[in-house]
């Protein structure tokens, strides 16, 4: 726990809140940092929540994806079935593909792992269908 730092930072500041929580990073996929999409996931046990965060663009193929911007239809990846849902959206190309993309190495998709592990880890750690899921990113970190 980070609370001892708590005092050093001025009150309600980011910083203060950020040693004040109980949240912890799991998983930190950053193996390929020039060609992947690069992603953190933390789990808060005491707000059931699993955070996912996805790094802003730094690299070439990070702003080749960015500026890849014509329209894609694709596979509505969400498997519930909600009110309204299509079977077909259209999704910002680039992005799409760093999503999306089956990977060679793999053969999976980059949103499958993500999902996955934001499963194994709330399930494990916090329960199963008891948590929310929370995705935050800066530039190309927000897109996704």
């Amino acid at each position: 726990s980070l609370d001892f730092m708590a005092d050093f930072f001025r009150d309600n500041t980011i910083s203060q809140t950020m040693v004040k929580s109980k949240a912890r990073v799991v998983w930190l996929q950053d193996w390929f940092p020039i060609k992947d999409c690069i992603y953190a996931i933390s789990v808060d046990e005491e707000k059931k929540r699993v955070l996912v965060v996805f790094r802003g663009a730094t690299t070439r193929a990070d702003w080749n994806h960015g500026f890849d911007a014509a329209m894609k239809k694709g596979h509505n990846p969400v498997k519930d079935d909600y009110e309204g849902k299509k079977s077909y959206l259209k999704i910002h190309r680039g992005f799409y593909t760093y999503l999306f993309r089956t990977r060679k190495d793999t053969s999976t998709r980059k949103y499958d792992e993500i999902a996955n592990k934001v499963y194994e880890y709330g399930t494990k750690i916090i329960g199963e269908n008891d948590f929310t899921v929370t995705v935050n990113g800066y530039s190309l970190g927000g897109a996704l």
